[in-house]
């Protein structure tokens, strides 16, 4: 090809109609690529008009924008939470309660903790507490006094479970609106099996879990 055609903005000939690329051309275009992308000094990229340069390695090109504003640095969380790019996350603590599904009762216990982290729609909670008396509870053991509603049925994990009797199965607890309901996975006789008269005077257990609030 003669290089007195016009160049590419890579600083290489550019063809015409009816040209063949010779090997001297397809090298030297292997090469820049190569100057570019294998450079210690940095990597490539188009600078504002387009053109292909070098960057300094840790540098940000000054035409980057988010939301119409200049990039010219590493963006925070706090910057991205203020351009609108990512919810504020939302920290707190929840008031549990306990009670049975039949008759509520007035059962005693200590909430070791029962904290939770909203980010968006998502929520993470996580509780801990200690029985020491029922209190005339009956029916199903449910918990209450979730921070934000779930918006579908949700499965939590429990880590830690003591007090209980006849249960055969692993224990699910399971998050339906504003309560939580711990079930029996067991194979034998009723799911909804975690009943009041199952448990003692000093139930205990842990859970923790996300969810998708209303």
């Amino acid at each position: 090809m003669s290089t007195s055609k016009t160049t590419t903005k890579l600083g290489l000939p550019l063809p015409q109609p009816g040209d063949k690329p010779d090997w001297y051309d397809l090298g030297a275009l292997c090469q820049l690529l190569e100057n570019l992308f294998g450079a210690v000094n940095g990597f490539a990229t188009l600078d504002k008009d387009g053109n292909a340069v070098q960057m300094p390695a840790g540098a940000v090109p000054n035409t980057r924008k988010i939301l119409g504003n200049p990039l010219s640095g590493d963006i925070t969380l706090a910057q991205f939470i203020a351009a609108g790019l990512c919810p504020a996350p939302e920290i707190g603590n929840w008031t549990l309660t306990i009670h049975g599904s039949n008759i509520a009762g007035s059962p005693v216990f200590t909430v070791a903790y029962a904290n939770y982290c909203k980010l968006g729609k998502y929520v993470y909670i996580e509780a801990g507490i200690t029985l020491s008396s029922k209190g005339g509870m009956t029916g199903w053991l449910q918990i209450g006094g979730l921070p934000f509603a779930s918006a579908y049925e949700n499965r939590l994990g429990i880590h830690r479970v003591s007090g209980i009797s006849g249960i055969s199965g692993p224990i699910v607890p399971v998050i339906l609106g504003n309560t939580i309901t711990p079930i029996s996975e067991s194979s034998v006789g009723s799911a909804w099996d975690v009943t009041a008269d199952k448990i003692t005077d000093t139930f205990s257990f842990a859970l923790s879990g996300m969810y998708r609030a209303v």
